[in-house]
């Protein structure tokens, strides 16, 4: 009984793996040390970090960095869409979180937050090393800091309009205290 089980697991398995297919064989270039994609259901597009520069250098603050805004057909829509012209620069964007009109970015010691229809924009610098990737949760954003093998939380996740000035907690990671 045991070998048809097993039998049929595989079978299964080697069925589903079967369904997966690359649907195309074209790739999207045009990018400087892409990092990140990130999905925008509602704008139906991509976005993807670019650490930028001639060379890689992930920790580097030399304001190179930026998001790029691509179709579902790979279409580069706008190689620049953040850091706005004449905004503030970004450095090596990294994890991208969308959620609503609303795209975090954490950005080697700070999280970004940007409005994706006004295009404003708003940093909060973290007691990070290394900011990873971001994840919204209901009001709290997380930010994993690879360095210090912590997760930072923000409260509130939406700060670009926020009076008060955001929260910060780190949290341990399970088993570390």
């Amino acid at each position: 009984m045991r070998g048809i089980a097993f039998a049929l697991f595989l079978f299964a398995s080697a069925a589903s793996a079967a369904d997966l297919r690359v649907s195309s064989d074209q790739t999207v270039g045009g990018f400087v040390f892409p990092e990140s994609v990130a999905y925008d259901a509602k704008g139906k597009v991509l976005y993807v970090g670019n650490f930028g520069g001639a060379k890689l250098d992930p920790a580097a603050k030399d304001g190179l960095g930026y998001i790029s805004k691509v179709g579902l057909n790979g279409k580069v829509i706008e190689e620049k869409v953040f850091p706005v012209k004449g905004g503030e620069a970004l450095n090596k964007p990294k994890g991208i979180w969308i959620q609503g009109d609303r795209l975090w970015v954490t950005d080697i010691d700070v999280v970004w937050i940007f409005d994706l229809r006004m295009k404003k924009g708003r940093k909060l610098a973290l007691p990070l090393k290394f900011a990873n990737d971001p994840a919204v949760a209901g009001n709290v954003l997380y930010v994993s800091d690879n360095r210090n093998d912590k997760l930072v939380r923000v409260e509130p996740a939406d700060f670009l309009d926020s009076l008060r000035s955001a929260g910060v907690e780190y949290e341990a990671p399970s088993g570390s205290r």
